[in-house]
């Protein structure tokens, strides 16, 4: 992602002095003012794709809470022991699931220099929880 963006700054520039220098002399404001503008736009994309990330994760989080609703309450139907064991892993799994959730929140809210971590953690630990359900899941069906 970092290549990416110095890929795009590097290009903005040099486009820019392409540009100035077929009319005319190239200045050093010139320069500072297509830089600014590559890095905004770099700014504003890397914005936007941290928003779709957000979107799309909050959304993976909404479905698996549901589906550790729906196994809460299938584990009622098991008898006294195994009730006792699946609604254990069914608590373990909602602070699992409360814990991505505060990740995705953080990762949301974080700038550029901490973002690219923070995504990396939340889809690590989401993949995590939804590991740890179908485990449980399968365990329900056994």
């Amino acid at each position: 992602m970092k290549k990416l963006v110095w890929i795009i700054v590097v290009l903005a520039v040099a486009g820019g002095i392409y540009y100035f220098s077929t009319e005319r002399q190239v200045t050093t404001q010139d320069v500072r003012e297509e830089t600014t503008e590559a890095v905004e736009t770099t700014r504003e994309y890397l914005e936007q794709e941290k928003e779709k990330f957000v979107d799309s994760m909050q959304l993976k989080l909404d479905n698996i809470q549901q589906d550790i609703n729906k196994l809460r309450e299938e584990a009622k139907d098991k008898t006294a022991d195994g009730k006792e064991a699946i609604q254990k892993k069914v608590d373990a799994l909602q602070d699992q699931w409360e814990s991505t959730k505060n990740k995705l929140q953080e990762a949301g809210s974080a700038g550029a220099e901490k973002w690219e971590s923070l995504r990396d953690g939340t889809v690590s630990m989401f993949d995590r929880l939804k590991n740890a359900y179908d485990a449980a899941k399968q365990e329900l069906v056994d």
